[in-house]
């Protein structure tokens, strides 16, 4: 294996574990049920069942097919590493791109005015926050109140941030969660409401997660954010499979 390669593929065990590490605190805030299998992790929910391969030489179709089989909930199985096909499960795939980046916001990066960050410590700050993410993001299979659970910002593991607007009417507009894992820092669900976007909040967001980093940052891109991301310097080092079900 040359060295760029051996490299993308440390980075990409490193975002993975990072997601990992995100999915398991999430899972046990909302009280769902986090379960393993060789080279395979699950977090089963009444809203969904994520599914991790996060070792490929061990994970196994037949491993994800007995996970699986016990929910009705919405299925997304995230395979950065190609490691499975699970056509045959009746699943189908699309790929995302697993995105890097080196700490340290962009030269000249501010906080556009009237804008302010601040990190969630309320439970009503934490609200308010679930509301911007499953509304604007859009999390299509969670109602309202249902996405981040109630422990959730009391947790060591995550920094929850929100972004308000117009300081008269205290508008939270934008938010996003950064996780500091062992290797790297992994940026998930940052969003603007509809409203409120071109005017430089999901880039002040990004701005201010890149700035406390002290080490490689990593997120999976949409598509509409991926134009964002690589403004900002990040690169893709791999197209992440996530496998679902057709609806």
């Amino acid at each position: 294996m040359s060295t760029v390669m051996s490299r993308r593929l440390d980075e990409l065990t490193a975002a993975v574990e990072n997601s990992v590490v995100f999915w398991t605190v999430l899972a046990e805030s909302r009280s769902d049920l986090v379960s393993t299998a060789p080279g395979v992790r699950a977090f089963n929910g009444p809203y969904t069942c994520r599914v991790i391969i996060d070792d490929p030489d061990r994970a196994r179709a037949a491993d994800v097919a007995s996970i699986i089989e016990q929910t009705s909930a919405p299925v997304t199985v995230e395979d950065a590493f190609g490691a499975v096909d699970l056509t045959m499960l009746g699943l189908v795939p699309r790929q995302l791109p697993v995105m890097v980046r080196e700490p340290g916001a962009p030269a000249g990066a501010a906080i556009p005015p009237g804008v302010t960050i601040e990190t969630v410590v309320a439970d009503d700050a934490l609200a308010i926050a679930d509301r911007v993410i499953v509304t604007g993001f859009p999390v299509e299979d969670f109602p309202v109140g249902r996405l981040l659970g109630p422990s959730l910002h009391h947790r060591a593991e995550v920094t929850l941030a929100r972004m308000s607007t117009d300081a008269d009417a205290a508008e939270t507009v934008g938010a996003c969660i950064r996780v500091p894992s062992a290797r790297t820092d992994g940026i998930y669900w940052l969003t603007t409401l509809p409203h409120a976007r071109s005017r430089g909040i999901g880039r002040a967001l990004m701005n201010d997660a890149l700035q406390s980093a002290t080490q490689p940052v990593s997120l999976t891109a949409s598509r509409p954010g991926r134009p964002l991301y690589e403004s900002l310097g990040f690169r893709t080092i791999s197209q992440s499979n996530w496998w679902t079900r057709p609806t």
